[in-house]
């Protein structure tokens, strides 16, 4: 993966199955974003297949959920590796590591498949690091992140606010009216969100988009319109697992 807003090359290099004639690439594409393509050249390497090599896909992972005391699979790690003079090893550390595990800790073939496994035992946020090497390979290490987040099936995640509906604001152009709300969130394993969506006009804001979970916190939302007229809008509250609340 790579950012640019000026050309740059990106160089791959695989081997070539004998009887080969097409080459097939896919590009990612995030949105809003333009990729332009100016070239794309095959050159053969001399003893290319003497070089060690340690690659690993995907090389990022996504956070997964489990509820406490099941485990959940993340998405399988293909690693390939040649040339090498030590096995591949794998390893994870950080605070959380316990919550982890892998399906093997060492690969000598050249290609094999590892399933990172999240298996949690308390309500919250985990967090490790998976480490890829070979001894005599330093140069080829690789590290990837693991995230996880628990819930408890039996306390699921709830949210709140006071009061729960507001009365109608009203003040002059260029001018504030204010009101202050209590969310409040309970068994919660991440951030409480909040959202602004503005259904007529956009004339209310509020003071922050992301709130402490597990606790009662105040919520400023301030009404500013800058023509005489009539605003509306929807303010919704969200948390992973819990039903969302709005205003």
């Amino acid at each position: 993966p790579f950012t640019a807003d000026v050309w740059s090359e990106k160089t791959v290099r695989t081997t070539v199955p004998e009887g080969a004639s097409r080459f097939n690439f896919r590009v990612g594409v995030t949105k809003k974003s333009v990729v332009l393509l100016d070239d794309c050249s095959f050159r053969r390497v001399a003893n290319a297949s003497t070089e060690p090599r340690l690659t690993v896909t995907p090389t990022a992972l996504n956070s997964v959920s489990a509820a406490i005391n099941t485990t959940a699979n993340m998405t399988p790690l293909t690693i390939r590796q040649a040339n090498l003079t030590t096995p591949v090893t794998l390893e994870i550390t950080g605070a959380n590591r316990d919550c982890f595990s892998l399906s093997t800790n060492s690969i000598t073939a050249a290609e094999a498949q590892v399933v990172v496994s999240y298996h949690p035992t308390a309500v919250g946020t985990h967090k490790a690091m998976l480490i890829i090497e070979s001894s005599n390979h330093p140069e080829l290490s690789q590290t990837i992140s693991l995230t996880g987040k628990s819930y408890d099936p039996a306390q699921p995640p709830t949210l709140s606010i006071a009061p729960a509906s507001i009365a109608p604001f009203t003040a002059a152009v260029n001018a504030d009216s204010s009101i202050t709300v209590q969310l409040t969130s309970a068994n919660c394993i991440d951030y409480v969100y909040a959202k602004v969506e503005h259904l007529q006009g956009a004339a209310f804001t509020i003071n922050n988009s992301m709130f402490t979970q597990n606790t009662t916190v105040p919520v400023r939302i301030t009404f500013h319109p800058t023509a005489a007229g009539t605003y509306s809008s929807r303010i919704t509250f969200s948390s992973d697992k819990a039903d969302d609340v709005a205003i």
